[in-house]
């Protein structure tokens, strides 16, 4: 609960409204005035914030707003046609494996079960494509991966009733791990890539990230590797922002998280899907 005070000075029928917020929650006003012969009220209102939480600084404006919310599905979800344990194999939806256009099945590997849902993650790199369009300072919420597993790959990719049981889930976008540059804000998503500290809670070494990428995944520029213990896996992004904030982390062709990264608009690196979903 937060107690905000509005000062309302009325001046030859002008109304200025006054209003600055303290680190207590209490609203000031942001200058003192003697003015003769006005009428000054005071109302003070009790309003109940919605878990807006605003960073801001005394010197420099802010230059970070997150607004969080709790996770949601769509009320329409009755239950995603599926069951699993953690470790299991499914398939749910559909996405295109070649260049001819073809499509199959998305097989996933049930990683989590929290709440009446699984974290799932593609068994394979299913798409080669750039963090961000441009080499810029970027994060995960403002760049085009972001925006794109979010929009098309969810229409290409699901039904709308598949679509309709994947949560949006409440994404934590933590800094680099060892440079410290900023993950940016928290986000809302249906489907997201998974970050440096999942990637070492759910597999236990290099040899468990290492994965497959599919034909169209190649075609669309995806290095393969020649070693013989990873031969034919591919590198795939994380959330995780690289060395400096134009570079993103990402997981090589041996399973090794590189967590200086590379450039955001590297052309070689895949795409590899997660997402939680409502299960019986």
């Amino acid at each position: 609960m937060q107690t905000f005070k509005f000062m309302t000075i009325l001046i030859s029928g002008a109304t200025i409204l006054g209003l600055s917020a303290c680190s207590n929650g209490e609203v000031t006003s942001t200058s003192e005035a003697t003015i003769a012969d006005t009428t000054i009220t005071e109302t003070i209102e009790s309003v109940e914030t919605t878990k807006t939480t605003v960073v801001t600084q005394t010197t420099e404006p802010a230059t970070e707003t997150t607004a969080e919310t709790e996770p949601f599905i769509r009320p329409e979800c009755s239950v995603a046609d599926i069951t699993c344990n953690i470790g299991d194999q499914v398939e749910y939806g559909s996405f295109v494996v070649n260049s001819d256009g073809d499509s199959s099945p998305i097989t996933w590997t049930c990683l989590d079960i929290q709440d009446g849902k699984a974290l799932l993650l593609s068994d394979k790199v299913l798409d080669c494509r750039m963090y961000h369009g441009a080499l810029v300072d970027t994060t995960w919420a403002e760049c085009d991966l972001r925006a794109w597993l979010n929009d098309d790959f969810i229409s290409m990719a699901f039904t709308p009733d598949e679509a309709s049981c994947i949560w949006y889930s409440d994404i934590v976008n933590d800094n680099n791990p060892t440079s410290i540059v900023s993950g940016g804000t928290n986000t809302i998503d249906q489907v997201f890539i998974l970050d440096y500290d999942e990637l070492n809670t759910y597999f236990a070494d290099d040899e468990a990230r290492l994965c497959l990428p599919t034909e169209y995944a190649v075609d669309n520029g995806c290095w393969t590797s020649d070693f013989q213990v990873s031969e034919g896996c591919t590198n795939y992004w994380l959330r995780n922002p690289g060395l400096f904030a134009s570079r993103a982390g990402y997981v090589f062709l041996n399973g090794a998280i590189i967590s200086d990264g590379d450039f955001v608009n590297q052309t070689f690196v895949g795409v590899r899907p997660a997402m939680w979903v409502k299960i019986a």
